[in-house]
C-alpha cells in the first residue's frame, strides 16, 4: 500500500470538521473536486469508506471517526511546526509547554504568565487543562515543561515539589438561606438539594468520609457530574449547594453564587511536576517560580482565596 500524504489527510480533517467537501475547500482554498479526490485516494488506501452522503452532508463511519483520532496529533505537530516555520526570522523565541489540573489553570496559570510576559513579550505558551483522569497518561506521554498538579499523585519526588494546600468552601446559590452564616457546616446541608462529584472521584470519596466522619446523612444527593466546573453551574442555575475547591468557586462568584468558607476543612493539596527525561528549561524553572511567588503572596496575605478564610500554610 502507498503510504498517504499529508495533503490527504489535510482535506479529511476539513471534511470533517464543515461536513462538506464545499466547506473543506473553502478552508484549504483549494477546488471541491480536488477535495473530493484527495478522501477518494485515501479511502482506496485504508480500504474503507470515511464518509456517507445524506440530506447533502457527509456522516462520518465509524473509520473515520477512529482515523481523525489518530491523525489530531500528527496535524497539530505539523501545525505548530508550520507556525514555527513562519516566526523564524523572530528566533530566539520562548515557547513553554504547560498542564495543569482546573484549579490551577483558573487560579494561578493567567497571573503567572502575565508576570512572565513581562521578561518573555514573544513568549508562546501551549496550556493543556487536564482532569485529574487525564494526568497519568499526559504524565506518561512527559509532552509538557512544567505541571500544576492537584495532589496527591503518583511521581518520582525528585521531579516533583509541593505547592500548598488549601481549604474547600461550600457554594450557594444567590440569595440561599444560608449565605447569612459566617460558616457552613455539614449539618447545615443534611436537607439541601446537594451537588457532588461523581462517586469514583476522588473529591467525591473524601466529601463521603467527612460527611460519614461527622454522623450526618445528605437526604437530598440530586445531581452529580465530573467537573468542579459543571458542579459550579448547576450550582449558579439555582440546582442545589456543594462543596468544592476554592479556584473553581471563584472562578464562578461573577454567575452570583455566594461562597462560604466550610468546616471541618476539606485540604486541597498542589504541587509542580517536571519533565523526567529531560533538563529543566530555564522557561519553566521561571514559570514554577511565579507561580511559588503567587502562591506565597496569597498565603501572606493572611486569607484565603475566598473572603473569611484561613489557608493552611
Amino acid at each position: 500500500m502507498r503510504r498517504f500524504n499529508i495533503r490527504q489527510l489535510e482535506a479529511f480533517r476539513a471534511v470533517m470538521l464543515s461536513g462538506t467537501t464545499t466547506g473543506a475547500a473553502a478552508a484549504l482554498a483549494v477546488s471541491q473536486p480536488s477535495v473530493s479526490r484527495l478522501i477518494s485516494e485515501l479511502e482506496g488506501q485504508f480500504g474503507a469508506q470515511f464518509f456517507i452522503r445524506q440530506n447533502g452532508r457527509l456522516i462520518p463511519t465509524q473509520e473515520a471517526e477512529w482515523l481523525f483520532n489518530e491523525a489530531q496529533d500528527v496535524l497539530a505537530r505539523l501545525d505548530r511546526l508550520d507556525n514555527a516555520a513562519r516566526d523564524v526570522h523572530r528566533l530566539p523565541i520562548g515557547e513553554l509547554k504547560i498542564m495543569a489540573t482546573p484549579p490551577l489553570a483558573y487560579g494561578f496559570v493567567p497571573e503567572c504568565l502575565r508576570r512572565l510576559r513581562c521578561t518573555y513579550p514573544d513568549l508562546r505558551v501551549t496550556l493543556q487543562v487536564a482532569f485529574r483522569r487525564e494526568v497519568r497518561m499526559l504524565t506518561d506521554a512527559q509532552n509538557f515543561d512544567v505541571a500544576l498538579a492537584t495532589l496527591p499523585i503518583e511521581y518520582p519526588a525528585p521531579h516533583s515539589e509541593r505547592l500548598a494546600t488549601f481549604h474547600g468552601v461550600c457554594i450557594l446559590p444567590a440569595g440561599h438561606r444560608l449565605t447569612g452564616k459566617s460558616v457552613v457546616e455539614p449539618i447545615d446541608l443534611a436537607d439541601e438539594p446537594f451537588i457532588s462529584p461523581l462517586p469514583e472521584t476522588l473529591s467525591r470519596m473524601r466529601l463521603d468520609l467527612l460527611f460519614d466522619q461527622v454522623g450526618v446523612r445528605r437526604t437530598r444527593l440530586m445531581m452529580e457530574s465530573h467537573t468542579a466546573l459543571m458542579v459550579c453551574q448547576m450550582v449558579a442555575a439555582g440546582l442545589g449547594v456543594a462543596v468544592t475547591d476554592p479556584f473553581t468557586a471563584r472562578a464562578f462568584a461573577a454567575l452570583g453564587i455566594a461562597i462560604r468558607p466550610f468546616s471541618p476543612k476539606i485540604e486541597y493539596e498542589y504541587g509542580l511536576l517536571f519533565p523526567l527525561r529531560r533538563p529543566r528549561s530555564q522557561l519553566a524553572k521561571e514559570f514554577a517560580q511565579a507561580v511559588k511567588q503567587c502562591v506565597s503572596e496569597y498565603l501572606q496575605s493572611g486569607t484565603d482565596l475566598i473572603k473569611g478564610t484561613a489557608p493552611d500554610g
